[in-house]
């Protein structure tokens, strides 16, 4: 018998599933303390979770019987993969999961910024309207770089063409050819790719490498009045 712990929202059809399989015990507790967290965990056998559950190295070591973790969504950066791999934990994502809502809410979020849509919302709310100060800005023939240029970024880029905008990529781990393909410039420097770019977007996994990778050096390479998507 499989003993399966579920530590946060999943949605309902996927838990049926499981919860179908005779060979398996399924528990969900949603909002444990880390004391609880610590206790639960000696017993189970697999951990469905997401972002919101940090899987250190003593919850990890916790999980005496603990063979694998599934991470409902694409990011890991809350769980310990070092220590995961050295007990032999195998650690699983969703990594097309959400890639379209993602790439859909960076649009949301860029032409609600350069629409100046939230301040205009407001307006309407304090019972004022004064057009001439929402004007804001278009996208068409603006410059985009994006940095990281993987499921979402390429997918970021390509819609970007779309609105007429000129695309620049930074990703050290691409391929010129997939730049290519997408019909996006590959920046071989972060600094003289942001000082081109009149919006940023962030498509990068959490990692050491990428912590901390917009800084104060790299803000200040910024054209002024960039755009900064995160």
């Amino acid at each position: 018998m499989w003993e399966i712990l579920v530590t946060e929202a999943v949605h309902e059809a996927g838990l049926k599933i499981l919860s179908s399989d005779p060979e398996v015990n399924l528990t969900q507790r949603i909002g444990m303390s880390r004391e609880e967290l610590l206790e639960a965990v000696r017993s189970v056998h697999a951990m469905i979770t997401r972002s919101g559950t940090p899987l250190d190295k003593e919850v990890l070591a916790a999980g005496k019987n603990l063979k694998v973790v599934a991470r409902a969504g694409v990011g890991v950066d809350n769980i310990d993969l070092p220590e995961a791999s050295r007990r032999g934990i195998i650690v699983i994502n969703a990594p097309t999961g959400n890639t379209l809502a993602a790439t859909e809410h960076t649009f949301a979020v860029l032409l609600s910024v350069c629409r100046k849509l939230p301040q205009a919302y407001q307006s309407l709310l304090d019972g004022r309207w004064d057009r001439k100060h929402f004007t804001g800005t278009q996208l068409s023939g603006k410059t985009l770089l994006v940095i990281g240029l993987g499921r979402i970024g390429s997918r970021v880029a390509s819609r970007a063409k779309a609105f007429g905008m000129t695309v620049h990529a930074y990703d050290p781990y691409i391929p010129a050819r997939r730049a290519d393909d997408l019909g996006v410039s590959l920046m071989p420097d972060l600094a003289g790719a942001l000082a081109l770019a009149d919006v940023v977007t962030l498509h990068t996994p959490m990692t050491e490498e990428t912590r901390l990778m917009i800084d104060e050096k790299t803000l200040r390479a910024c054209k002024p009045g960039a755009i900064l998507i995160n």
